[in-house]
């Protein structure tokens, strides 16, 4: 039970709990029981590229659907590479409509912007 309540401060996860009875001592009523916790953990790292729901994107302040994750905490911090704009995705949403990273950071590549023209 304290490992479940780590987990949720630290990841956002799912979990559920159950208890079972197993045996009942009828003179003193005190009872054996087996309690049994799942946890799932979200499948998303940080530096993650996402491609978010529509409906997901609009909740999140009308970011666009490409959005890379920040940070990973107890909540799910996004970046949009656009327009720079952060937001903060809830467990409870991306359990409502979950998706899958699009790409992990093993397959992306970090490129330098020495210098930019523009063309009038």
């Amino acid at each position: 039970e304290k490992l479940v309540s780590f987990l949720e401060s630290v990841a956002p996860v799912r979990t559920k709990n159950s208890k079972q009875l197993l045996a009942q001592d009828t003179h003193t009523g005190k009872g054996r029981y087996k309690f049994t916790f799942s946890s799932e953990v979200l499948p998303i790292c940080r530096d993650d590229l996402l491609w978010l729901p529509l409906a997901t994107a609009r909740t999140l302040g009308n970011l666009s659907q490409l959005v890379l994750c920040s940070k990973m905490s107890n909540v799910i911090h996004v970046l949009d590479p656009r327009s720079l704009q952060t937001a903060e995705l809830q467990p409870l949403n991306y359990w409502k409509a979950p998706f899958k990273a699009s790409m992990s950071k093993p397959q992306l590549v970090e490129f330098v912007v020495l210098d930019v023209e523009f063309e009038e």
